[in-house]
């Protein structure tokens, strides 16, 4: 099974699985190939679900800016990474776009020639590229960027030792500006709809929901509610929109017990499961 599809039924074997937990009958594709993928019974309710995982490789973006911030750190590490932990500082720099691989060594020069002069808390302004940015910071200080796609290089102090992958253990972290990507989304919406009214050919009582795993909860959700929601067909529910950020989107007028069915989609694990 190619890796995306792979990721894919381990998704929808989560979702079945938290349904399982609360004592639902679950069944895998009820209705076969092009229809939803999950049938969720009990003795109060009958739902199908489909369940669409967002592909990374979809978003070209993603791809450029991995490539980015691969480069910035590994031309900023070798010179920095030790003057950093000495003094028990991080930094953080932020781009809103990406840039070519001609664009890095005027980015480390600057970085390298005027970092030590900055002031701890204080944003600089990153002349050699439009719109970014850089700062020094404590090392336990929180995020001074919080939001956007985030990568690090993480501090080790003694090799074997579990290291926890978190901003503070991080003395270099490169952010982007992030957006997802809405026509892969529109897409996964548009083929989530036509398999649940597929059900509808075998089913008539067909009604279900989706759960839909996406990047950047905020700025998806938004995006589903104005540009997407009101396109679902007349069988759904609503959507269960799991990211940093989940939220449940439900059809106006539904029912709070209908949507607490829904929501055990995004019900964390415990500890013990």
């Amino acid at each position: 099974m190619p890796s995306h599809e792979a990721l894919d039924t381990c998704l929808a074997l989560q979702i079945a699985g938290r349904y399982a937990r609360e004592g639902v009958s679950v069944r895998f594709e009820p209705n076969g190939r092009g229809c939803s993928d999950l049938l969720i019974e009990s003795d109060n309710y009958r739902f199908y679900v489909e369940v669409k995982r967002e592909n990374e490789q979809e978003h070209n973006r993603f791809m450029s800016i991995q490539r980015c911030s691969d480069e910035i750190l590994g031309a900023l590490e070798p010179q920095m990474r030790a003057w950093l932990e000495e003094r028990d500082l991080r930094l953080e720099v932020k781009f809103s776009r990406s840039f070519s691989s001609g664009s890095v060594v005027a980015i480390k020069n600057e970085i390298v020639r005027q970092f030590p002069f900055c002031k701890v808390g204080k944003e600089c302004v990153l002349s050699a590229m439009r719109g970014a940015s850089y700062v020094l910071l404590q090392r336990q200080a929180p995020p001074f960027y919080p939001k956007g796609f985030h990568k690090g290089i993480v501090r080790i102090k003694q090799p074997g030792t579990p290291v926890q992958v978190s901003p503070e253990n991080m003395p270099l972290l490169v952010i982007f500006d992030w957006t997802p990507n809405l026509r892969a989304l529109k897409g996964r919406i548009q083929k989530a709809s036509r398999q649940l009214m597929n059900d509808t050919a075998r089913d008539a009582r067909a009604a279900g929901f989706f759960v839909m795993q996406v990047s950047h909860g905020e700025a998806a959700k938004d995006a589903i509610i104005t540009r997407y929601f009101s396109s679902l067909p007349p069988n759904c529910l609503g959507i269960v929109h799991l990211s940093d950020l989940s939220f449940l989107i439900p059809i106006s007028g539904l029912s709070p017990e209908i949507a607490g069915i829904m929501a055990v989609a995004a019900k964390p694990y415990t500890s013990q499961e």
